[in-house]
């Protein structure tokens, strides 16, 4: 802390101070205040109270400092009203305290540590609990599983932001944390895959019914939802687009039990990250290799047959990174190896990163995965994206930096975001991870000026890395090579050209060296060893790095593949880049190469390109895709080569499938002329993957193309249309596209706050859910056919005009904000004269729902009650005279899950009632039900539901669904059923459900449907 921030902090805690002795103690003596504050000072300057120990909470660390205090603040015999303003000070200063310390520049990274250093000692007292909990001791297996979480947890905890730590090249890693953000999804293939839909007519509350999300989910879905819903995913993504990270949020997560929502359910499981470029000069790994990457160091310790025990148990994560990295003659190798992994450990759960190109849509359909591509990052992603960064900038700023500094760096943060809104280029750059984090380096580090193309953009970061940050640093390294950029990027060229021809992202230090040493011999002028040059590289570049001990790769792909791009056109190796073209390890260099080539060498490589096409038929599509996606870098071209790759892009216009439209989209907007408007002669997956490359595209004429395919209602294409909301203007995508849509004339599910202000474009909706936060409903009065209204988090207290809004609605599901939304709103909710159907969302802990929470709604026929409290039927029944349905959900299992049914004997009118908890008590009250003919049953893990056969005699209909979220077995005996009359059982299972259905004979029917998941 420097001087002027204690002068600053002094005149916070003045200004505070100062209303006290005005107002509160002015009639304290002079001596008495004299005496209160050197007991203060004293207080503050002998307490070891720990801020964070006190959660940062002012009230309790004051409270704290004066407890630690009291005894030598005992002995200054301090009169009672001196006592007071004492204790009064000590807070004020608590609370300016906390609230100075956590504005500091550095504060959220030491909060991080902090974090970090408390959730390892958690996990180590959670172990020693559970263990001293069982009365058994822990297993040496147990121990190193402990020991293994909390190393894969420091290995991988850590996110490398180009341009943050330019200061510090030591330490370019932040917390996953800090700049991790959900991305969005959407099926890869046109055809579903075997388990990509799952449907059914109960769905679990508060539990993971990830599946059913996905399914309903019009288009996209979030990477959460996603991991939750299907057991093995192959995730496509093109180079930066966030594949590697994912996988280590995940595997951090799970690692630290601390995954949430849909994903809370794997919490407990064990993650094993395999990166395959590792393994691209050597075998792929078996089980007792798996540590071989992440956790090597504790590979010596590993109990024998460990990971083999964990994979039979089928709680863990298998997270398979970068298909698109090993060569491609080793690709079925790959195929191969994992079909014998999934047959000897199916119930593993299974994530595979690849390039689209490397992997098809269909490339492991047979083994039961989910092919889903990673989209674009929309406006809201990116804006959400450039803050991360941003923050991530604070934390990295000195402690020298001044307030001045602070305000530039919010200049430019404000300004990034203006310009990549109005920029359709910027936009477009910004859609992917990788570049939109080099855009906001490069917005700081040029003040503003930024790169408009992808072949600038990676210059320009590269110059930064590899010349600009010493200099302008004034760092001067003595004993360093001297070696101007130019000279720095053909070292680099030749190790990353070389890396290309052989199939390799990553190389030994020997090799790398090797490589260095070879570039160097047709460098007189340069006097240094290989050895030297490599390591000033390592250290000074920014661009090389050390992934694991011993090896070497290039920070990002994508530079190794400018850089070789940049050699290969330098060596004049033009025929080796189109013998190499159809292979995609190649592709992002071939298109590079296009920007690199001076104009004679540009119109040869796609002459090239379009020759051999033409020759070797079965690349032809490849090929010509190929030259028209290399149109992007293209600056200048000439006319007759410009129109040949042109019509040879037209021949394969519409195309045929998603990885086609993204070869398309890459040539521009040149594409948008040919690409053909809304025609029924198209097929679906044509139709769909003309809608993804206009997308891609962007722009005006971009959602001309969209709009034309408004009213096709085949459904691919209308998944299209509603993922594609944020990578245009979302009110006018909502009016011009959505809208006239048929099938959103009658539902319409919203996920963008901004598209409220034009519903008056949707006032043929009937249905109408909300996935963000609303706090306000006036809006309602837009659609007067609404009738079922779903309203995710409301934080409003439903006014007189909101309810004049909604006097139409039958059907409201609502979940709230806060304890305080809930009490002003469900009073009002009997001036409501339609409502026949309510879904309630109760709120977690001491807030759970009951039916006494619930106004006496006249017409009130279906009641659905979510988290309810352990007994909900705590309430005169005559409150709700026209109730036929009672749905009671107890969901918070933690909490022990019991569900008491005293009460229910009330409800004489009841015909169908649904349950969902752990344990059940009163079920004996079901007989006592005139009319109930339908009884269902959501199940996680039930141990018996014996008193259920004996208590629902007169029942017709008995549903049961029964979900193995925790992955272990369990058997589902329905022989309780066997004296039953004219009764028939439907069962549906997720997961690893066994039904036992000895002794059932007619007439009890039996219908089962089974889930993998």
């Amino acid at each position: 802390m420097q001087a002027k921030d204690i002068r600053h902090f002094s005149k916070l805690v003045v200004s505070a101070l100062q209303p006290l002795l005005d107002v509160e103690f002015s009639d304290i003596e002079e001596n008495e205040v004299q005496a209160a504050m050197e007991a203060v000072n004293n207080s503050f300057e002998h307490s070891s109270v720990d801020l964070f120990d006190c959660s940062l909470d002012p009230a309790l660390y004051a409270d704290e400092v004066i407890k630690e205090a009291q005894r030598t603040v005992d002995a200054r015999l301090l009169s009672e009203v001196a006592q007071q303003f004492y204790e009064r000070v000590v807070l004020e200063c608590s609370v300016q305290l906390i609230h100075f310390v956590s504005t500091w520049p550095s504060f959220l990274a030491v909060v991080n540590a902090e974090q970090l250093a408390r959730v390892n000692q958690l996990l180590t007292e959670t172990d020693r609990i559970r263990w001293a909990v069982s009365g058994q001791p822990q297993t040496e297996e147990g121990k190193f599983e402990s020991r293994y979480k909390r190393h894969v947890v420091q290995k991988l905890d850590q996110l490398e932001l180009f341009g943050l730590t330019l200061a510090d090249p030591d330490n370019r890693s932040y917390p996953l944390s800090t700049a991790y953000i959900s991305l969005t999804l959407a099926d890869s293939s046109l055809t579903p895959s075997a388990n990509a839909s799952i449907s059914g007519g109960i769905s679990f509350q508060g539990a993971p019914n990830e599946v059913a999300a996905v399914s309903s989910t019009p288009g996209s879905f979030s990477t959460e939802i996603a991991i939750s819903a299907f057991d093995r995913i192959l995730l496509r993504g093109d180079a930066g687009s966030g594949k590697t990270t994912l996988l280590y949020w995940l595997a951090v997560n799970a690692a630290r039990s601390t995954l949430e929502g849909t994903l809370e359910s794997l919490s407990n499981y064990v993650p094993f990250v395999l990166p395959l470029r590792r393994f691209a000069d050597r075998d792929l790994p078996a089980p007792q290799d798996f540590l071989s990457e992440v956790g090597r160091n504790l590979a010596g310790e590993m109990p024998n047959a460990w990971v083999h025990g964990v994979l039979r148990s089928g709680r863990c994560l298998v997270l398979i990174d970068g298909v698109d990295e090993l060569p491609e003659d080793r690709r079925q190798e790959a195929k191969v190896w994992l079909q014998e992994l999934i047959a000897l450990y199916p119930n593993c759960r299974y994530i595979i990163t690849s390039r689209p190109a490397a992997a098809e849509e269909r490339w492991l359909a047979r083994e039961g995965f989910a092919s889903l591509d990673l989209l674009p990052m929309g406006k809201s992603d990116i804006g959400s994206f450039i803050r991360h960064w941003h923050a991530a900038a604070r934390e990295s700023m000195s402690e020298k930096c001044d307030d001045a500094d602070f305000a530039e760096l919010d200049a430019y943060e404000r300004e990034l975001i203006t310009q990549v809104n109005t920029q359709r280029q910027l936009r477009r750059l910004a859609s992917n991870p990788l570049l939109c984090a080099l855009l906001c380096t490069l917005n700081r580090d040029r003040r503003m000026q930024l790169p408009q193309g992808r072949m600038e953009l990676y210059a320009a970061a590269l110059e930064m890395l590899l010349v600009r940050r010493d200099n302008e640093r004034k760092i001067a390294h003595p004993d360093s090579p001297n070696l101007t950029l130019h000279q720095k990027k053909h070292v680099l060229g030749v190790l990353a050209y070389w890396l290309l021809r052989n199939g390799l992202t990553d190389c030994s230090q020997e090799q790398a060296v090797e490589q260095i040493t070879n570039a160097l011999s047709g460098m007189p002028s340069v006097n240094n060893s290989g050895i030297s040059v490599f390591k000033y590289l390592m250290v000074r570049s920014g661009v090389l790095r050390a992934p694991v001990e011993g090896r070497v790769d290039f920070v990002h792909r994508t530079f190794q593949e400018y850089l070789a791009a940049e050699s290969l056109i330098s060596a004049n190796d033009v025929g080796v880049l189109i013998e190499h073209a159809h292979l995609d390890q190649w592709h992002e260099a071939v298109t590079m190469a296009v920007g690199h080539a001076r104009a004679g060498e540009r119109k040869e490589i796609l002459n090239l390109l379009l020759s051999r096409g033409k020759s070797e038929p079965e690349y032809l599509t490849r090929l010509h895709l190929l030259a028209a996606a290399c149109l992007e870098n293209a600056d200048e071209l000439d006319a007759n080569t410009y129109q040949l790759v042109r019509r040879c892009a037209e021949a394969l216009i519409p195309p045929t499938k998603f990885s086609e439209s993204k070869e398309l989209a890459a040539a521009g907007e040149v594409v948008l002329a040919l690409l053909p408007r809304s025609n029924k002669r198209l097929k679906v997956n044509e139709a769909a993957s003309v809608v993804r490359a206009a997308a891609l595209i962007g722009g005006d004429a971009a959602l001309e193309v969209v709009a034309s395919y408004s009213q096709d209602d085949r459904r691919a294409v209308q998944k299209e249309l509603t993922r594609n909301w944020s990578q245009f203007d979302t009110q006018e995508y909502a009016a011009r596209v959505i809208a006239r849509s048929p099938a959103f004339k009658k539902r319409l599910v919203l996920d963008h706050a901004d598209v409220l202000p034009v519903l008056q474009n949707f006032n043929s909706l009937t249905s109408l859910g909300i996935t963000f936060e609303v706090g306000e409903l006036t809006w309602v009065r837009k659609l007067p056919k609404l009738s079922y209204l779903r309203l995710a988090k409301y934080s409003g207290s439903l006014t007189d005009d909101e309810v004049g809004a909604l006097a139409s609605i039958k059907s409201l599901n609502i979940s709230f904000a806060s304890a305080e939304s809930r009490n002003a709103t469900l009073p009002r909710l009997r001036n409501l004269p339609k409502l026949g159907r309510l879904v309630l969302s109760g709120l977690s802990g001491h807030n759970r729902s009951s039916l006494s929470d619930i106004p006496d709604v006249p017409k009130l026929r279906d009641l659905i009650v979510i988290n309810c409290t352990e007994r909900p039927v705590d309430i005169d029944s005559e409150k709700f005279p026209e109730l036929r349905s009672i749905s009671l959900h107890r969901v918070d299992m933690a909490a022990g899950g019991t569900l008491n049914l005293d009460g229910i004997e009330g409800f004489q009118d009841i015909e169908s009632i649904t349950l969902q908890a752990d344990n059940f008590q009163g079920l004996e009250k079901l007989r006592m039900l005139p009319k109930l003919q339908t009884v269902e049953l959501l199940l996680v893990d039930p141990q018996a539901f014996d008193d259920l056969a004996a208590n629902t005699a007169n029942v017709k209909h008995v549903k049961i669904i029964a979900h193995a979220f925790n992955r272990n077995t369990y058997t589902l005996d329905l022989g309780c059923f066997r004296r039953a009359t004219n009764l028939l059982i439907s069962v549906e299972t997720y997961g690893r459900v066994e039904v036992v259905a000895e002794g059932l004979e007619d007439p009890v029917r039996l219908h089962i449907r089974r889930h993998r998941r």
